[in-house]
């Protein structure tokens, strides 16, 4: 198996984020994808190469604001 050429970090952002983070550079390698109820990923590259994975779940947001069950 080949080695990968690079990792995609990926942030917790809203979808509103999107256009702020298109407008310093950045160009849209994956555009918004709804993978189903209020998860939604995309990714930019950067104007030095790298992608930044961004994310909107709506299911993670409520976690970090409530804390996991039981905790």
């Amino acid at each position: 198996m080949r080695a990968a050429r690079s990792s995609t970090g990926t942030w917790t952002i809203s979808r509103r984020r999107w256009t702020a983070l298109l407008s310093p550079g950045a160009e849209a390698y994956q555009v918004p994808t709804e993978h189903g109820e209020g998860f939604v990923t995309a990714s930019v590259v950067d104007p030095f190469g790298n992608v930044l994975g961004i994310m909107d779940n709506r299911h993670h947001l409520e976690v970090l604001r409530t804390g996991l069950p039981g905790s």
